[in-house]
């Protein structure tokens, strides 16, 4: 079987990687056609021929939930007091960091990363004077 035959994706059987390599025939169950010398790690000083960024590689969604409530008590005329509660990620939800990008990595289009910590809360009382 040769490479200009093998044009079907996803076939069933055999799976056929053609590659300027040659011929890899392997299990079932994908044909996977492309050139695989295309993924390796630039010699120093090439000049670069891709764009500074693609507009369809982007990252996970980013939301988070920081709230703060605050009240004033009057002591006197001269003193007062603040009583602060502050709160950051209030859903303690996970936010997964961008996938890896680093073509010669092994844990190449994997997220890794969290960008964002657990649940934090805290609460201030301050004197104002």
């Amino acid at each position: 079987m040769s490479c200009e035959r093998a044009t079907r994706w996803g076939r069933r059987g055999q799976t056929i990687i053609c590659t300027t390599l040659g011929l890899l025939l392997a299990a079932p169950p994908l044909v996977i056609l492309t050139n695989l010398l295309v993924f390796k790690q630039a010699t120093p000083f090439t000049p670069r021929t891709n764009p500074f960024q693609y507009e369809g590689v982007t990252g996970p969604n980013f939301w988070n939930l920081d709230s703060t409530v605050s009240k004033n008590f009057s002591l006197t005329e001269r003193f007062k007091i603040e009583l602060r509660f502050e709160g950051y990620n209030l859903t303690n939800s996970v936010m997964p960091g961008n996938p890896n990008l680093t073509v010669t990595s092994t844990q190449f289009g994997e997220i890794t990363s969290q960008v964002n910590y657990g649940r934090e809360v805290q609460y201030t009382l301050r004197l104002h004077f």
